[in-house]
């Protein structure tokens, strides 16, 4: 499961011009956002939660990538790039990754 916010752990208020989310028979979003919409300073930093499933661990790497990949928001900043770099980094890849790469 990764977390989408609003530019990684700061705030990004500001009005989303194109919101799309990634579809797909593996892929769950839990999110309360059905369109693009206004994010205020004072909002949850949460967007919304994306879950895949994969036959294995690897699977679900890539599989969680391909739906970052299509998943679009325009008009405020996101952490979906920095999440992408996580799970294409070599320590992810061999599953020794610890929070404190993560900052």
């Amino acid at each position: 499961m990764l977390r989408i916010r609003p530019n990684n752990f700061l705030p990004s208020p500001g009005k989303m011009s194109y919101y799309l989310e990634p579809e797909g028979e593996d892929i769950r979003l839990d999110t309360g956002l059905m369109e693009a919409t206004t994010i205020h300073i004072f909002n949850d930093p949460l967007l919304c939660k994306l879950v895949v499933w994969g036959e294995d661990r690897e699977d679900a790497r890539w599989r969680m990538i391909e739906a970052l990949d299509h998943f679009i928001i325009h008009g405020i900043k996101t952490n979906i790039s920095y999440l992408r770099q996580v799970l294409q980094h070599p320590a992810y890849i061999d599953n020794k990754i610890f929070h404190k790469i993560l900052r």
